[in-house]
């Protein structure tokens, strides 16, 4: 529930029922509303949507970038260094990165066809 998720420090892993994808609590509550708690830099805009006795919704205020995806060139979750703005542009500053990836991967590729 919210008030649990609440008292969980910055830092503490929480396992997803996608098998191998974790969140990480990137900003821990205050108790302000200046600094909202954030999981994997998206803050959660509503707490306790659904629950029962095994499972609790709450919601975000963007959905989570996909950073484990094979059309995108990543092969494993990046631990981002990041800031994320409500207004979208970490999907910008993705898309930086995975040009620059592709470019890497392609140069390679050509060198060793050479």
């Amino acid at each position: 529930m919210a008030v649990d998720l609440a008292s969980l420090p910055k830092g503490i892993e929480l396992l997803t029922m996608e098998k191998g994808q974790s969140l990480v609590i990137t900003t821990a509550d205050d108790g302000s509303q200046l600094t909202p708690m954030r999981t994997n830099y998206m803050k959660i805009k509503d707490f306790d949507m659904v629950y029962n006795k095994k499972i609790v919704v709450h919601g975000l205020s963007i959905p989570f970038p996909r950073f484990n995806s094979p059309e995108m060139g990543f092969t494993e979750t990046e631990k981002s260094r990041i800031s994320v703005f409500e207004n979208g542009e970490v999907f910008d500053m993705m898309v930086k990165r995975v040009v620059a990836r592709r470019r890497r991967a392609t140069e390679m590729r050509v060198g060793e066809a050479r």
